[in-house]
């Protein structure tokens, strides 16, 4: 049965579980970070995950924090749907109001406007 934690409460879990996982992968990424050739795709991709470690931490520094982006993701997924079906309106203005439709729709569901009217 999944929990349903206050912030604070998720904060106290990741410190316990998630928080000697992610400090073992920076023991594992600084003694490996210039292991290899610069021009290495893994030494590139450990650069990347350097680079980028304090957004990829943020989770153990918050309990608000989502520890995912799938949020983001999902949003970003109807951006790119309307980006193909813009592709196939025909001409621009009726691109243009497809996008307006977009925009509205997803205005109303990131702001939890019912979908029913009835």
């Amino acid at each position: 049965m999944k929990r349903k934690l206050d912030a604070p409460g998720r904060l106290a879990l990741r410190q316990e579980k998630s928080a000697p996982i992610v400090a073992d992968l920076r023991r594992w990424l600084d003694a490996h970070l210039y292991a290899d050739t610069p021009a290495d795709p893994l030494t590139k991709a450990l650069n990347y995950l350097h680079n980028h470690w304090h957004a990829l931490t943020r989770f153990l520094m918050d309990g608000r924090f989502p520890v995912d982006n799938n949020l983001a993701e999902r949003m970003l997924r109807a951006v790119a749907i309307g980006r193909n079906n813009y592709l196939f309106a025909r001409s621009d203005a009726a691109a243009e109001r497809t996008a307006v439709f977009y925009t509205f729709v997803m205005t109303c569901r990131v702001n939890g406007v019912d979908r029913s009217l009835g």
